[in-house]
């Protein structure tokens, strides 16, 4: 997303969370609620973002950071927008955020996904065993280390 490009990133605020719940129902299998949402806004660990273009929410990221580990816990572009950089920008932002290592948890069967991550230097280091519903599917654990 570039300087002459009509899309921004910016810090996700109260004013989004009805629109990314929306978003949450579009993208995931197991969305999260208003409420959860919500929460991820209270607490300074929280590192969140949106992505827009013109007034609408095309891609967003949540993370936590908590003494120098970043987990990912969302993020997801509207489908129109994918494979044009959104989520490239959202995780250069999140990397950026100088944490010594950096985690996230995926469905194997999300190879868009995976492939992000491992472009990003992301490598599988374990496996949580049934961890989805809806289907029924393992994640890996993938880390990157500064």
């Amino acid at each position: 997303m570039s300087k002459d490009d009509t899309k921004e990133l910016k810090v996700m605020s109260e004013n989004d969370i009805e629109e990314i719940f929306y978003l949450e129902k579009q993208l995931f299998e197991d969305p999260w609620s208003m409420s959860i949402l919500t929460n991820c806004l209270t607490y300074s660990t929280y590192f969140c973002l949106v992505a827009r273009e013109e007034n609408q929410i095309i891609g967003y990221l949540i993370s936590q950071i908590v003494c120098g580990e970043g987990e990912i816990h969302r993020i997801g572009v509207l489908p129109s927008y994918r494979r044009r950089g959104i989520a490239n920008c959202l995780m250069e932002e999140f990397i950026n955020q100088n944490c010594e290592t950096y985690l996230l948890e995926v469905r194997p069967s999300n190879e868009g996904a995976v492939s992000l991550y491992k472009r990003w230097g992301f490598e599988v280091i374990d496996t949580r065993k049934n961890y989805y519903h809806n289907p029924l599917e393992d994640a890996w654990i993938m880390c990157k280390h500064s």
